[in-house]
């Protein structure tokens, strides 16, 4: 059975979350605490038992002056014992259906890992954020002093709507809980803006607007760690080809290609 979750199934589907991702104890809590009213849960039940689950979060495909209704697709998973029987299938098409019925015009998603782009491609996604992924060591990165300055959510709202032409854009709650849940945070500087996280060993440059050199260094500056993790678009000369996400038509909107959707809860 396909529903939406319900007020018993919060253990539940934790537990389905750290089946297929094995997420620390606190970080699952702070995206179910934090982010409950943000997202619309569809799980598939045996019984009364949820097996597996997908979160829905709204947000629009910007094309010029033109905004889609659209839907981010995000931690699908199904519990081990119950892989292989085509239930996260049937999860993704009872959401088209629901949603197509809803007058969303498009859904994204981002795989996990390049080998599930075929899954996805079987049921009608297609590739629309391919980018060169490259791991650059601290002493490879040039020093160019500049200023920088912590942004706060609302304010790099404002900043990410004017950055792009052709972008995936969430509203101001859904954008701060992104940032927050993964423990991101978003610098500016002389010439441009960049999105990062990670430690000490390594530091990822999730998504950024500025030229490379400059935004790396600026990253640097703030952030010391051994090698730092840079997507750029795909036409570079370094790094390895990865899809950062894809899209699905619904209804009769044709298909769309080179969309930037940036910021991946991954």
């Amino acid at each position: 059975m396909i529903r939406f979750k319900n007020g018993g199934d919060k253990a539940t589907l934790k537990n389905i979350w750290q089946s297929g991702f094995f997420d620390d104890q606190n970080t699952v809590d702070t995206f179910f605490d934090k982010g409950e009213n943000l997202f619309k849960c569809l799980v598939y039940a045996d019984g009364e038992k949820p097996v597996a689950a997908m979160y829905i979060f709204d947000c629009t495909l910007n094309r010029g002056e033109n905004g889609y209704k659209s839907a981010y697709l995000y931690a699908l998973s199904t519990l081990p014992e119950y892989r292989g029987k085509g239930i996260m299938t049937s999860l993704i098409k009872f959401a088209e259906d629901y949603l197509g019925e809803k007058g969303y015009d498009y859904l994204f998603l981002a795989p996990s890992k390049n080998s599930l782009c075929k899954y996805y491609e079987k049921l009608g996604f297609l590739p629309c954020d391919m980018k060169k992924c490259a791991d650059i060591p601290a002493d490879c990165i040039f020093d160019m002093p500049t200023e920088t300055k912590a942004l706060s959510a609302a304010e790099f709202y404002e900043l990410r709507g004017s950055s792009f032409a052709d972008y995936v854009g969430f509203d101001k709650t859904i954008l701060g809980f992104m940032l927050d849940f993964g423990e991101a945070e978003v610098i500016s500087f002389d010439g441009g803006w960049a999105v990062v996280d990670g430690d000490e060993e390594m530091i990822r440059v999730i998504e950024f607007s500025g030229e490379i050199n400059r935004t790396l260094s600026a990253v640097k500056s703030l952030y010391k760690s051994k090698k730092y993790r840079v997507y750029l678009e795909n036409g570079a000369l370094m790094g390895e080809t990865v899809c950062r996400g894809m899209v699905k038509s619904l209804g009769d909107k044709a298909a769309q290609k080179d969309i930037h959707i940036g910021l991946i809860m991954d």
